[in-house]
């Protein structure tokens, strides 16, 4: 438990002070994001009041780490990042064992430190949906398959590749595709009711969707 616990604290550490040293650098992509974010911040509402055609959770993300560049920003987004550690460790411990956990989470905080947009970029799509990406898988090896599909959903909106987690969920639950649908289509329903709420349900599937594909 100590030995688990100093591991895991210290790849906190290291994803923290990694984008602290990059904390006065700005990426197009993340920019792109932190945009939106403000928008919202000053009120007004992402796909009816702007446009954006990107899935609606990673501005919401930058939201709740205030929308602004700097520190904060950084170290919210090392601490979402460290989730996804957590999922990986939970993972290969499922299909291992404890040694094989820690090695995976370690693995995945050295990659999101030196692999370049992941180090230097707040929150880039790819790197948002690693932690439920991770989820989903990790909730399928328990054999939990609606929270793998509510899991699934959630990585769909951060960026449209979570119908390809969706996919190896139902692959590795072939006797509970039922279950692992329902959850993915449940948190799907909510999103969609909550932009329909908004006004910003035509926005949605005209930015993401129509224009995404043309």
């Amino acid at each position: 438990m100590t030995k688990r616990r100093l591991v895991l604290g210290a790849l906190f550490i290291a994803l923290a002070a990694a984008r602290l040293c990059h904390v006065r650098i700005l990426w197009p992509d993340g920019d792109y994001h932190l945009a939106a974010a403000r928008q919202i911040v000053q009120g007004s509402v992402i796909y009816r009041d702007f446009w954006f055609d990107k899935p609606p959770l990673g501005p919401l993300l930058h939201v709740l780490f205030g929308a602004r560049a700097g520190a904060p920003l950084m170290l919210g987004s090392a601490a979402y990042l460290w989730l996804a550690c957590l999922a990986a460790y939970f993972l290969a411990r499922r299909l291992w064992s404890e040694a094989e956990g820690l090695l995976a989470a370690g693995l995945l905080s050295f990659h999101l430190i030196f692999y370049l947009p992941s180090a230097v970029i707040p929150l880039p799509v790819d790197a948002a949906m690693l932690a439920p990406h991770l989820a989903a898988v990790g909730a399928a090896v328990a054999g939990w398959p609606f929270m793998a599909g509510a899991a699934s959903a959630v990585a769909f909106f951060f960026n449209v590749k979570g119908v390809f987690v969706l996919a190896a969920v139902l692959i590795w639950l072939p006797d509970r595709r039922r279950r692992a649908v329902a959850g993915f289509v449940s948190v799907c329903i909510l999103a969609a009711g909550a932009l329909a709420a908004a006004g910003a349900l035509p926005g949605y599937i005209d930015q993401v969707w129509r224009w995404g594909i043309v």
